[in-house]
């Protein structure tokens, strides 16, 4: 699926396989800032990313579905600004997954904090990926309860809040704020 632009953001499908994107990943989750909620601050190593962002990316990404970590480059100036995870919700947490459920998550560089590149990302892969598919019912997304952005993105989103739930990471399971919108048949 070739995912076309939304009005200020060009986006590209990562692979992790070359060396652009693994460097770029590696920038990416290298800020503890970045990383504060997601794994308490913690860079993740270039051989993290290549073994375990490689492996887990094998798994769900189909770009014919449009699932997949999306890079999010800045139209005018064409600098990669972060990320859109698009996979079935659960398909990482070892219970049912969910395919007519998708998940979407994003993570930024700080430069890119507060200009609402996550809520227009996240947005237009909704839409891209509900004009696609009559196949998905709903769209989820989590986050660490102390992540105020992220949950401003999925309220924005027309999401709301669901429970808390156990999300199964790497570096240990942790309680994460579960939120949802469910769609309206085509």
């Amino acid at each position: 699926m070739q995912m076309p632009n939304s009005d200020r953001l060009c986006y590209k499908l990562l692979n992790c396989r070359s060396k652009t994107d693994l460097d770029f990943l590696y920038a990416l989750d290298n800020d503890p800032d970045v990383m504060r909620f997601i794994n308490g601050g913690v860079p993740h190593s270039k051989q993290y990313i290549t073994d375990t962002y490689a492996k887990r990316l094998d798994l769900f990404t189909n770009e014919k579905k449009g699932w997949g970590l999306w890079q999010i480059i800045d139209s005018e100036k064409q600098n990669a600004m972060g990320w859109v995870l698009v996979r079935p919700m659960n398909l990482m947490n070892n219970i049912d997954t969910e395919f007519d459920n998708l998940e979407i998550g994003w993570r930024l560089m700080k430069h890119a904090w507060g200009n609402g590149y996550a809520s227009e990302a996240a947005q237009h892969m909704i839409e891209q990926l509900t004009l696609k598919s009559n196949d998905i019912t709903k769209i989820s997304a989590i986050a660490d309860e102390r992540n105020h952005s992220s949950i401003a993105v999925m309220k924005r989103l027309g999401m709301h809040y669901v429970n808390t739930v156990k999300s199964v990471e790497q570096h240990g399971d942790i309680n994460v704020a579960l939120y949802e919108k469910v769609l309206s048949p085509n």
